[in-house]
Order: C-alpha cells, then structure tokens, then sequence
C-alpha cells in the first residue's frame, strides 16, 4: 500500500463476504490513484492476483510457460511451504515428465524516473519482506540442478549432467497499466532483489506482466484485462 493512500478521499471498490466470521464484512480491491499524468485503478489484494493468474493459466495466456497438461494451486512443498501452482506435463505413458513450480507475486508499486523522459518502473516488493524472501530461497534450492556423474571415453573423463525435471518459475503481476518495466527494488528490500538474481542465475523463470482494471461502477465484479510483458531491470533502487 504503499504510496496509494497519499491522496485524500480516493476512489476505491469493495468486495462484500457473507461469512459471518470476518472481523470484516468487506474487502478492498482497488484503489485510484492519480500518477501526475491520469487517473489510474490499483489492484491491492494479492489474494486477487493469485485467481487472475490461475485464470490466465488455465487459459494458457502465459506463452514463456510452455505446454502443459494440468494447473494445481497450493501444493506443499519444502518445509512448511505451499508454492501457489504447479503446471504438470505428462509423458504419454500417463507418468510425469515435467512439474514447473510457480509463484506469484503482487506488484501494486511504481517508481518515477529520474526526469520525465524516464520510464515509469513497477517495483517489488514495497517494503522489506521476510516472506517474499523465503519463498524466493525455498524455490532456488528445491530446484538447483541435481547432478550425477557418468563416465565418457576411454580416459574415464566424468560429466556432470542435469536429472532433474522440474522448473520453477515466479510471476510478478502488475496490478496498475502505467509501468513500463519491472524490476526487483534494492530501495525497499535489498535481500530481496540479490535473492532473485540468485534464483535467475540457477534457472528459475521470473516473468513480469501487467494488467488493466476496470471496476464495475454498480457492483464488485469488474473486467480485468492482461496487457502483456513487461521488459525487466535487474534491480531498481
């Protein structure tokens, strides 16, 4: 949330639950905020991130991502660890010939340029976070190539060749249509940032893309539509 909340009486939408257990009868999706050139709508519940994705999964809208032959959400992994999907490919004899983990992440921040020629750069995360962290940890070393060694030639010269079969992939989800590149943010969490140049250094995917809300002006349902990739930084500071 952070700055999303500078400008008084902002617009805003509501989602309203039945579950009599909420503290909280309602939830905030979105916000408005002007960027100094428009009026943009924020998406800033990550939970909703997380059904957009499962929804462009479904649709195979991500093209980076391959084929594959199922979409899993929540799968344990790790220790204590739930990763938010998982994309199965199966080989023809019905075994599995390849998992590719995928987390999620919810990108509500945007850093200005330097001058006004400078491109608007979307950020994560907006704050140090200690859970982004260990997801970004955990992903790398479940799927750090496994090595074995075999013997080639006569002079019993030994490989090292990869057996794993699994890939891992993050998606940063964009929630705002005013960014023109992503990338991790050193300023708000520099661990972070070194983190996942580790993990793209060991073949983890990282993808950032990003989407146009249109909120519905009579009820919570709205339209959500996916604009496309966006080009990343290494680090933004």
């Amino acid at each position: 949330m952070v700055g999303l909340l500078d400008e008084p009486n902002a617009r805003v939408q509501l989602s309203k639950s039945d579950d009599p257990k909420r503290k909280y009868a309602y939830t905030l999706e979105m916000i408005q905020i002007h960027n100094g050139e428009r009026h943009v709508w924020i998406g800033v519940h990550s939970t909703s991130a997380n059904r957009m994705v499962e929804q462009a999964l479904t649709s195979r809208w991500f093209p980076e991502l391959g084929e594959y032959d199922t979409v899993r959400r929540e799968v344990k992994f790790a220790k204590n660890s739930r990763v938010d999907f998982v994309l199965t490919t199966n080989a023809d004899d019905g075994s599995v010939a390849h998992e590719k983990y995928v987390e999620v992440k919810s990108v509500t921040l945007a850093l200005e340029g330097a001058d006004k020629s400078s491109h608007r750069c979307a950020v994560f995360p907006d704050t140090v976070s200690t859970r982004a962290q260990k997801h970004v940890t955990e992903l790398t070393e479940l799927l750090a190539p496994k090595k074995s060694t075999m013997t080639k030639g006569s002079n019993d010269e030994e490989q090292e060749v990869s057996t794993s079969k699994v890939s891992g992939t993050i998606i940063f989800l964009v929630q705002r249509d005013d960014c023109h590149e992503f990338a991790p943010s050193i300023q708000h969490d520099k661990k972070f940032a070194e983190l996942c140049s580790v993990a793209a250094k060991n073949g983890i995917q990282l993808l950032a893309y990003a989407c146009a809300l249109e909120p519905n002006e009579i009820n919570s349902c709205g339209a959500v539509r996916l604009l496309g990739p966006l080009p990343q930084q290494k680090t933004a500071s």
